[in-house]
C-alpha cells in the first residue's frame, strides 16, 4: 500500500502540476544566490527533507514486511516470495492464470474462477505454504479467489470481458482528460479523477472486487459534471 501510494502521488504530480513543481524548484535554487536569511531558510528545508527521509528508512527498516525484503534467506524464488508474505497472492495468481489459458475466450463464468483454481495451484504451494495446503482438504469450505482482479476478469470471462473492462476504463480517462481545459472545478476533478485512476490501477494487482463503493465515487463525480462543462463551451 505504502508502495503503491508513493508511485500514484509521484506519477499525479508529474502529470498534472509539472509547472508548478517548475516554479517550486526555481524558487528553491534561487534562494541559494540570495541574501544569508534565505540561504539559511533554503538549508533548514533541505535538512527537513534529509531528516525526513532518514527518519522513513529507519521506521521501515524496523518494519517485518519491509525489512523482509532484503534480510530473509531463501533456497529459491518460490521460499522467497512466501517470506515476504507474498507467497499465497502469487501461488492465486499463477492458478488464476492457468485457469485462464484452459478458456481463454469466455473463462469460467462469473465467480466461478474459484471451482477451477485449485487444480491449477503450483506444486510449490503443498511445501512452501500450510495456509493454501489446509485449503485443499476435502472438509474446507473456504472458496479461493484471484487476489487481482484483471487476472479475476480474465479466468471468469475471457478477453471478451477484460476487453470490455479495458474499454471502460480508457473512456472514463478520456473523460477525465476532456476536463483538463475546462473551468476550476472541472480542472480540480480532473487532479483528483487522474490521481484516482492510477491508484486504482495499482490497486486491482492485489484486490479482486468491483463491489467497493469508494471505487465509483470519483466515476460518479466525472460522469455527473460532465454535461455541465461540455454545456458551458
Amino acid at each position: 500500500t505504502i508502495l503503491f501510494t508513493l508511485i500514484t502521488v509521484s506519477l499525479s504530480l508529474l502529470l498534472t502540476a509539472r509547472r508548478e513543481i517548475g516554479r517550486g524548484w526555481a524558487w528553491f535554487w534561487k534562494g541559494f544566490r540570495g541574501s544569508r536569511s534565505e540561504l539559511a531558510g533554503r538549508g533548514l528545508i533541505l535538512l527537513s527533507l534529509l531528516l525526513s527521509l532518514a527518519f522513513a528508512a529507519l521506521f521501515l527498516a524496523h518494519n517485518a514486511y519491509f525489512a523482509a525484503l532484503w534480510r530473509v534467506r531463501a533456497e529459491n524464488l518460490a521460499d522467497y516470495l512466501n517470506k515476504i508474505y507474498i507467497g499465497p497472492r502469487t501461488a492465486y495468481a499463477l492458478s488464476a492464470w492457468r485457469t485462464w489459458e484452459d478458456s481463454p475466450f469466455l473463462g469460467t463464468g462469473a465467480g466461478a474462477s474459484g471451482f477451477y483454481m485449485y487444480r491449477f495451484l503450483p506444486e510449490w504451494v503443498l511445501t512452501f505454504l500450510p495456509e493454501i495446503a489446509a485449503q485443499l482438504n476435502p472438509q474446507s469450505l473456504l472458496f479461493p479467489n484471484p487476489k487481482n482482479l484483471y487476472l479475476r476478469l480474465l479466468s471468469e470471462s475471457g478477453w471478451l470481458g477484460f476487453s470490455l473492462f479495458l474499454l471502460f476504463w480508457f473512456h472514463l480517462l478520456a473523460d477525465i482528460l476532456s476536463l483538463a481545459r475546462s473551468s476550476p472545478l472541472g480542472r480540480a476533478l480532473f487532479r483528483a479523477g487522474l490521481f484516482f485512476v492510477v491508484a486504482a490501477s495499482l490497486y486491482y494487482f492485489s484486490q479482486d472486487s468491483l463491489a467497493q463503493p469508494a471505487l465509483w465515487i470519483v466515476p460518479g463525480m466525472v460522469l455527473g459534471l460532465l454535461p455541465v462543462e461540455r454545456s458551458a463551451r
